[in-house]
C-alpha cells in the first residue's frame, strides 16, 4: 500500500505496533505496512530513533542521579548560554565598530564630494577667465591690427608729406632762381 501524504504521526504509530509486537522497525517493512517513500519512511525512523534516545524510563533512574543529570543540564545550557551572549557582546561592539566606520566613510565621501563641487566651481570659473582673456586678446590683436593698418597710413601719409615738401621746396628754390 502506498500512501504519499503519510505524517510523522502516523507512521509513530505504526513503529509502536511494530515494537509491540517484537517486529523489527526496517524501512520495507514499515513501507510494508504504512505505506510512503523510502525517503520519507527513512527520515521519519531516523527522527523517532533520536527521540528515543532522548526518552529515559524514570523509573530506574535513582533521583540522586536525576538530580546530577538536572544540574548538569543547566549548567551546561548556563554555559551555552553565556558562550553565545559573549558572541552576541562581541558582535555587538563589531557592529558599534561597523556602524562608526560607515559614518567615517560617509563623512569622508560627502567631504570628497564638497571638494568635487568646489572644483567644478574652479573649472568653471578658470574657463569663464580663459574665454574672457581669449577675448582680450582678440581685441588686443584687433586693436594692434588697427594700430598697424594706422601706422602704415601715417608712414605713407607722412612720405606724401615728405615728398609734396620737397616737391613744394625745390619749387619754391626754382622761384627764388627765377627772381
Amino acid at each position: 500500500m502506498s500512501k504519499a501524504g503519510i505524517t510523522y504521526d502516523e507512521v509513530k504509530t505504526v513503529i509502536n505496533e511494530m515494537v509491540n509486537s517484537g517486529e523489527k522497525i526496517t524501512v520495507k517493512n514499515l513501507i510494508s505496512r504504512a505505506g510512503g517513500n523510502i525517503v520519507r519512511i527513512s527520515d521519519f525512523i531516523k527522527q523517532w530513533r533520536s527521540e528515543q534516545e532522548i526518552q529515559i524510563d524514570d523509573k530506574t533512574i535513582p533521583d540522586d542521579l536525576k538530580i546530577a543529570i538536572a544540574k548538569y543540564r543547566a549548567s551546561s545550557i548556563n554555559d551555552t548560554v553565556n558562550i553565545y551572549k559573549g558572541k552576541i557582546d562581541t558582535l555587538e561592539s563589531l557592529n558599534i565598530e561597523l556602524k562608526q566606520i560607515v559614518a567615517e566613510q560617509a563623512s569622508t565621501i560627502e567631504n570628497s564630494q564638497k571638494q568635487i563641487e568646489e572644483y567644478k566651481n574652479y573649472m568653471i570659473l578658470a574657463k569663464e577667465n580663459i574665454n574672457i582673456n581669449q577675448v582680450t586678446i582678440d581685441d588686443i590683436k584687433n586693436q594692434l591690427k588697427l594700430l598697424q593698418d594706422k601706422l602704415e597710413l601715417t608712414t605713407k601719409e607722412k612720405f606724401e608729406a615728405e615728398k609734396n615738401a620737397q616737391i613744394l621746396e625745390f619749387k619754391y628754390n626754382e622761384s627764388i632762381k627765377k627772381k
